[in-house]
């Protein structure tokens, strides 16, 4: 029995373990595009079948994927959800630097699994750079339909094509 209060990690470890394997991954990324059957999935990863069935045992033991009536492997909802978090988690692992020197923690949990949508930006520190190209996205917002230039400063500001992270203003 574990303590009170405390969490019991195995099943947590477990879930870790099986997503640390690339195939996995990659059949979860396959089966969230479409149901596919054992030997569709084998030959899209390239691996035997033998290979690929124990690899699908293991994602239906931690709940990631299941058959439909059909027999096709399809994700759960839970896959679907942790298919939903790795982008954050890629973004993180990818900038380790970044979120190790910035107070990411604080984030309302709303941002911080939106970190992932800034994986496919650039971390700069070139404020200039940064005003310049905000300034020619609003431009460009503006041609196409009307835009408020008054810019709320929320911790990120959604819906205008961008995104930007900003420090909170001091008191």
């Amino acid at each position: 029995m574990e303590p009170r209060g405390r969490p019991d990690f195995e099943k947590l470890c477990n879930l870790y373990f099986e997503l640390s394997n690339e195939e996995r991954l990659e059949i979860l990324h396959l089966l969230a595009e479409r149901p596919r059957n054992l030997t569709g999935l084998s030959n899209e990863l390239d691996i035997r079948n033998q290979q690929c069935s124990r690899h699908l045992s293991r994602l239906t033991e931690n709940a990631l994927i299941t058959k439909d009536v059909e027999g096709n492997q399809v994700l759960t909802e839970l896959g679907a959800v942790i298919l939903r978090l790795q982008p954050t988690m890629q973004f993180l692992t990818d900038n380790q630097d970044y979120a190790n020197s910035h107070r990411l923690s604080g984030l309302p949990s709303r941002s911080l699994y939106s970190l992932g949508s800034l994986g496919k930006g650039s971390v700069t520190g070139n404020l200039n750079l940064s005003l310049f190209t905000i300034e020619r996205i609003i431009n460009e917002a503006e041609e196409s339909e009307p835009f408020s230039p008054a810019i709320p400063n929320p911790m990120i500001v959604r819906n205008v094509g961008f995104y930007i992270v900003t420090e909170p203003e001091p008191f």
